[in-house]
């Protein structure tokens, strides 16, 4: 509902506005109907326009994000009545969403730039400390678009005290998109609720896929809490949720990790340390599928064959509403024997450790290039037509050089050595089919025509 008091909220109009008696929406319809009239004919949605929609392959692509969220704002054009009324909407209804994450994972929209600038102080820079509030684009607007503020009924003395008194308007839906590596130290979060009038009464932390940590080389799921301990909700919130998502395969480790969040984990609400809890009835799970390109990269280790070049999710929205009090939030490690149950279609090994390499579980994209692998190619295959194209043009390099080349890495994987290196590795059995002899009878001219790509 609007506010019941006059608005400061300047505008270009010159005439008075017109009480409008003779229209049915403001002299028979209810005031509380026009407003859930006003709320639905103002909301965003995601623009039709495909010179602005979102690359399919984008890291930030994803369900209600296709493209850059406008409102429609014909309707605040028909009258001043409705203006006066409902201006302020656009920003409550909106969902407002910040990317607590690398600015190459977000995208730059004007008005996403200037909400990473209240993050990062600069779009072109790596996240660092958030810049002062008082400096950002958004906080300006908060105040002045936000914020309705009554007119002093005293003397112009009497102004200062008179406004900081004056209710919120209150935000509709913050969403937060996090890397873990930014959310779970809390100074970013705790930056961000407390910025002068941003009272949002929803707020979602969704965590991607890509945003757990060392999900390249596919870790079991876990968190750390310290942000739970530490970061206080805004007064304003009501209903606090934490979107969990990963691969579909690793269903069981999402709700492994969303019970213990129920059952461990409280978040508090600023002022008056409401308590918000969350119960394991009140999870919803829904599922969507998308590219499985990333910066360039076709993981391939995460795709079935029967979907090639698309990526099954899972995701498990946790929902917290006040409760009873909780002791200190702990850590959440998905067990390693529920992890092995979870392991990838297509992985060249068994699930990675921390800092263990990847390799062999992505194929880069000029290599499917350079390999002509047909779009849609199941990932099995796919893996072998770049192993082949490898292979092709290693032998064709022992053909030109002389050299022989030593086995590294997943098949197809090669680097020249010389002989001495060559001599000493001969002698052992393990590098018998690491390394092949330059003329050797393997290697006569029998290419089929597909291998003349330039090397890289």
């Amino acid at each position: 509902m609007p506010p019941a008091y006059p608005s400061k909220h300047h505008t270009v109009f010159v005439n008075s506005t017109s009480p409008q008696n003779d229209s049915a929406l403001f002299s028979t319809i209810p005031s509380e109907i026009r407003s859930i009239i006003f709320t639905y004919a103002l909301a965003s949605y995601a623009t039709v326009d495909p010179n602005k929609a979102y690359r399919p392959d984008a890291v930030y692509t994803r369900p209600e994000y296709t493209a850059p969220h406008i409102p429609d704002v014909a309707l605040l054009s028909t009258c001043q009545a409705v203006y006066h009324e409902s201006w302020w909407r656009l920003w409550e209804n909106a969902q407002h969403t910040f990317w607590l994450t690398a600015l190459d994972r977000s995208p730059l929209t004007e008005l996403q730039t200037r909400k990473q600038r209240l993050l990062y102080g600069d779009k072109s820079a790596a996240p660092r400390r958030i810049q002062p509030a008082q400096h950002s684009d958004f906080q300006q607007r908060l105040r002045a678009l936000f914020i309705s503020r009554p007119e002093p009924s005293t003397t112009p003395s009497d102004e200062s005290s008179t406004v900081d008194k004056s209710p919120p308007v209150e935000l509709g839906h913050a969403r937060i998109f996090p890397q873990l590596y930014m959310l779970e130290p809390g100074n970013a979060l705790n930056q961000l609720y407390k910025l002068p009038h941003f009272h949002p009464r929803c707020i979602t932390i969704t965590l991607r896929h890509t945003d757990w940590w060392f999900w390249e080389n596919d870790h079991h799921l876990f968190i750390r809490s310290g942000f739970v301990n530490k970061v206080r909700l805004p007064r304003s919130c009501k209903v606090f949720c934490m979107e969990l998502e990963s691969l579909e395969r690793k269903k069981a480790q999402i709700d492994y990790v969303a019970a213990q969040m129920c059952d461990d984990w409280q978040f508090s609400r600023a002022e008056d340390n409401m308590p918000f809890r969350a119960d394991s009835k009140d999870c919803e799970t829904t599922t969507w599928e998308g590219s499985s390109m990333w910066h360039g990269q076709r993981w391939v280790r995460d795709e079935v064959d029967e979907r090639p070049e698309k990526l099954s999710y899972y995701v498990k929205t946790v929902l917290s509403e006040s409760e009873y009090k909780r002791p200190h939030a702990a850590e959440i490690h998905v067990p390693t024997a529920l992890a092995q149950t979870t392991r990838a279609p297509n992985a060249v090994a068994a699930p990675g450790a921390m800092g263990v390499s990847t390799q062999g579980d992505f194929l880069n994209n000029n290599e499917l290039v350079q390999a002509l692998v047909p779009a849609g190619t199941p990932a099995s295959e796919a893996r072998q037509m770049v192993a082949d194209w490898k292979e092709r043009r290693r032998q064709r390099y022992v053909r030109e050089t002389g050299f022989r080349l030593a086995h590294q890495g997943p098949p197809g994987g090669f680097i020249p050595i010389g002989d001495s290196q060559a001599n000493a590795q001969s002698n052992s059995p393990a590098n018998d089919h690491a390394s092949v002899q330059a003329n050797d009878g393997s290697n006569d001219d029998s290419d089929d025509g597909t291998d003349d790509e330039t090397s890289d």
